[in-house]
């Protein structure tokens, strides 16, 4: 569907073609009268008839300044449409681009006039689709991955009136809304599985009760245990969806203070020192007393910790250590870490570590709902910082949190 914006794209080039002709065409002419009559200005009997011509003239003339007029303005407004405008020629040449066209489809070229759209866009598809349109007379549309950027355009290719061969492109790059669609169906997805082996499970022991079980010794007791930590997991699963919600859309603000760093790491560790010990996992904090605090929010910052250092120790085998620990680089900024002794994760899975739902091994993932680790990128990220990982297989992993240090406080304010 042709949006508003494409269709003030299309009227402002038909008006400028047709401005710029009107205007081109009248200004000649009326230099041509100008010259044919001047002889006969001073003439008795040809002065009235050719005074009133010249009041003609005169008001053609700003006729013509009208239309240079609009013309220009109509230029204005293309130019600052975010969507790319192209005039293709007969040929497949190109006859005019605004600004949007050029950042659309970067060009070594010094001038894109009279080159054709291969040449411009590098993309066979959109030449195909102009191609259509002439051979057609009708609108085409597609959306087409330009190789050279990796960019998904929609572009949209509308015949022109005149010329008749003329073709109007119309493109607009949808990169980021087509990402956002993908992300939208695997949340969809993936919430939907993550919801549908709970309630599978609840049902199923349900249904057990129901079916006589509640008579048999001890089996009630049993299958309510089990119904509990299901409940407990379908819990926590909205607890974090909600609150990786409210970080993505920005309502949930941190609330910034000067923070001791050695007391985060000491209050994660003390939170996961029963969980360390009923695995047989070695917990610490190490931090050095020389590590300034850092600017942040101190809920929000717990909350990370904790979800690194929960992973560490699920991950680590018996008698293996898990290390809380900071460093300064000396730039601005403090590195909060969490390193381990445990398993590793395979180098293919890194990249990928920090989405919603992704389990490097959902074998082992120990019931967890892969949302941890993104709702820790995404705490980074409202305070300014990065969250990064390294690792090997048999050696353990290293998370990193990069975190800005609070500003120095004199005189009861901020410098």
């Amino acid at each position: 569907m042709i949006t508003v914006a494409w269709l003030i794209a299309i009227c402002a080039l038909i008006g400028c073609a047709v401005a710029a002709w009107s205007a081109m065409v009248l200004r000649a002419r009326l230099r041509a009268i100008e010259d044919d009559f001047r002889p006969l200005i001073g003439d008795a009997d040809t002065g009235p008839v050719i005074a009133r011509v010249r009041d003609a003239m005169h008001q053609a003339r700003h006729r013509v300044d009208d239309l240079a007029a609009e013309n220009h303005r109509l230029g204005t407004i293309l130019a600052a449409l975010d969507d790319a405008v192209i005039v293709v020629g007969r040929e497949q040449e190109i006859l005019s681009v605004n600004d949007a066209a050029l950042a659309l489809f970067p060009t070594s070229l010094a001038t894109v006039r009279g080159r054709t759209v291969i040449e411009m866009t590098g993309d066979h598809e959109i030449a195909d689709l102009v191609r259509r349109c002439q051979m057609t007379g009708a609108r085409q549309e597609r959306a087409v991955e330009v190789s050279a950027s990796g960019r998904v355009v929609r572009v949209i290719a509308v015949p022109a009136d005149v010329p008749k061969d003329d073709v109007l492109l119309l493109a607009r790059d949808v990169t980021q809304v087509q990402h956002l669609q993908t992300v939208r169906r695997e949340l969809v997805a993936n919430v939907s599985h993550e919801l549908r082996t709970p309630l599978a499970s609840i049902k199923l022991y349900v249904e057990t009760l129901l079916d006589g079980g509640l008579d048999v010794p001890g089996m009630a007791e049993d299958r309510l245990n089990k119904i509990n930590r299901e409940v407990d997991e379908l819990t926590q699963l909205v607890r974090e969806l909600l609150e990786l919600a409210r970080l993505e859309s920005g309502r949930d603000q941190p609330s910034l203070a000067a923070l001791d760093v050695s007391d985060l790491a000491m209050s994660a560790v003390e939170r996961l020192e029963a969980q360390a010990e009923r695995a047989g996992v070695v917990l610490a904090a190490a931090v050095p007393h020389d590590i300034p605090a850092v600017w942040g929010d101190r809920r929000m910052l717990e909350g990370a910790l904790v979800n690194l250092v929960h992973n560490a120790v699920k991950f680590t085998t018996v008698g293996g250590r898990v290390t809380v620990g900071a460093d300064h680089n000396g730039d601005g900024n403090v590195l909060l870490w969490v390193e381990d002794t445990g398993v590793g994760i395979p180098e293919e899975h890194l990249p990928r570590l920090f989405e919603r739902f992704y389990k490097e091994d959902p074998a082992r993932s120990g019931g967890g709902t892969g949302l941890g680790l993104a709702i820790v990128k995404h705490v980074a990220r409202v305070h300014g910082g990065t969250i990064s990982v390294t690792s090997a297989m048999g050696h353990g992993s290293r998370f990193v949190l990069t975190l800005p240090v609070a500003p120095m406080v004199r005189g009861g304010a901020m410098s």
